[in-house]
């Protein structure tokens, strides 16, 4: 085989395509990516859902989620469950701007090592290019992208194509970008 990946060794769903035109090897399809966000976004939504007085395990359950597995560091959360959560969250606790409440419980370490480090920026501006930067690690929901003009720093999140835009999740997007901006002052 001329291909510097040898089909034959990968595991998995891979796929093998056509021979490439360009360079004489086996077009490889990879998997779908799922979207996901880390897990101690979930331990904020559990917090904020206790703090209504509702029960986070059996909405975390309703969804398919299982809340003990937010003591895994290294938990990641399926997107599309956790938009299934919030608006699961907003609709039991009747709160309409549940969103904005998740806020109340991020601290500089909800991000872990992530969050210590960005908060040692020199400055806000630094701060924000840091958040930007490593945003990704947080979640694959969606790109940031931040311009200055004029000394004024603008922040875009434009969202995966295939991610549904709730306005929970915008709330609590724009909650957290400025709690954490003003925990960075």
């Amino acid at each position: 085989m001329n291909s510097a990946i040898d089909s034959q060794a990968l595991s998995g769903p891979v796929a093998c395509g056509e021979i490439s035109p360009f360079t004489g090897q086996r077009k490889i399809t990879m998997p779908a990516v799922e979207h996901s966000t880390i897990g101690p976004m979930g331990t904020v939504i559990a917090q904020t859902i206790a703090g209504a007085g509702q029960d986070p395990a059996a909405m975390f359950a309703e969804v398919g989620l299982d809340l003990d597995s937010l003591r895994d560091p290294n938990v990641r959360i399926p997107s599309v469950k956790l938009q299934d959560l919030l608006e699961l969250a907003q609709e039991r606790c009747e709160d309409p701007i549940f969103g904005l409440h998740l806020v109340e419980y991020v601290h500089p370490a909800t991000f872990y090592s992530l969050g210590i480090a960005m908060y040692a920026s020199e400055t806000l501006g630094d701060y924000l290019d840091c958040y930007v930067k490593y945003y990704r690690l947080i979640t694959t929901n969606d790109f940031l992208n931040a311009t200055v003009d004029d000394g004024i720093y603008t922040i875009v999140a434009t969202p995966q194509p295939e991610m549904r835009m709730i306005p929970v999740r915008v709330d609590g997007f724009a909650a957290l970008t400025v709690r954490t901006a003003r925990i960075a002052l």
